[in-house]
């Protein structure tokens, strides 16, 4: 028997539709995100640790000074924030302290880890540091002058997601002012070399 080239072409429609339809492809997993620190966060943020710091008595201003108290937060990435604040202030420097809120939690004082300062040996923890300020959105620095001469030694630290991590650190030889007074140039106490690995907990300074 011929069969019709209609009835063919209604055959062959038919067995296509029984057919399983292929799966369609799985979208692609879309990237998590972590949304920026908002302003408002951040002045919350800044809020707090004032608070935190004037009720510190480690961190006691006279009351005509308390005005000159001064704090600053920034977005650290990954949801995380920080804060530079006035703690207290010496003859010639403000020394600030650190704290850092993770993940949307309150601020947490994080001490400053240095490697061999002031010719301690190894690894150790500093509560604040002077003359401090953030150099990018991860990273700041802060310096402490040993003499009035402006002979100074300082570092700089970045947040990693986790701890706060050694950047540099440098010092300059006082000995070495010239009797003009010209300053020598710094010198690089860290990185090292060979490389000197930070380790995950440091005793605090003695």
């Amino acid at each position: 028997m011929i069969v019709k080239p209609f009835c063919s072409l209604l055959v062959l429609a038919m067995l296509a539709g029984c057919q399983p339809s292929a799966p369609e492809p799985a979208a692609p997993a879309a990237a998590i995100e972590t949304a920026a620190v908002t302003p408002e966060r951040l002045e919350a943020l800044k809020s707090q640790v004032m608070t935190l710091v004037k009720a510190d008595e480690d961190c006691a201003l006279p009351d005509f000074m308390e005005q000159e108290r001064t704090a600053e937060a920034v977005d650290l990435g990954g949801g995380d924030a920080g804060v530079v604040v006035i703690c207290s202030t010496g003859r010639a420097d403000q020394w600030s302290r650190v704290y850092v809120s993770e993940d949307g939690g309150g601020p947490v004082h994080v001490l400053l880890p240095l490697y061999q300062y002031q010719d301690a040996e190894g690894w150790q923890t500093w509560d604040s540091m002077s003359n401090m300020g953030w150099t990018d959105e991860r990273t700041f620095a802060g310096s402490t002058r040993m003499q009035a001469t402006g002979c100074a030694e300082g570092a700089s630290w970045r947040w990693d997601g986790t701890r706060l991590v050694l950047a540099e650190q440098w010092h300059m030889d006082c000995d070495a002012i010239t009797e003009d007074g010209e300053l020598p140039d710094p010198i690089r106490d860290f990185p090292t070399t060979p490389p000197t690995e930070q380790p995950a907990v440091i005793a605090p300074q003695v």
